[in-house]
């Protein structure tokens, strides 16, 4: 099974926090990830 988290295009505002994520999930190393 996979987690999917989705993207709305409404604001930019998600946009920057669904970036911010991304930046922080690329400095993780976790065996789930």
């Amino acid at each position: 099974q996979a987690a999917v988290k989705r993207m709305e295009m409404e604001s930019s505002s998600s946009t920057e926090s669904f970036l911010a994520e991304l930046k922080v999930l690329t400095r993780v190393h976790h065996v789930n990830l």
